[in-house]
């Protein structure tokens, strides 16, 4: 798992959909304890070197879309 932060984006890497959930879920708590909302609706999620998973990551309880590639 890995974490890069730039201003005001976030990008998550995760080798799992199981892993990156637990991650949105780590940076959803911190949101709600520091006031910070993330839009799911600026969200995306790519999968590289294999086809998009079946498994929907969410946060703040709106699933986020897989890109197209």
């Amino acid at each position: 798992m890995l974490l890069l932060l730039y201003a005001d984006d976030v990008c998550l890497l995760s080798r799992s959909c199981f892993a990156l959930q637990k991650m949105l879920d780590n940076c959803s708590r911190y949101g709600v304890r520091w006031d910070i909302l993330f839009n799911p609706a600026k969200s995306h999620t790519v999968t590289f070197g294999g086809n998009n998973p079946e498994a929907a990551v969410q946060v703040n309880d709106k699933t986020i879309d897989w890109s197209l590639k």
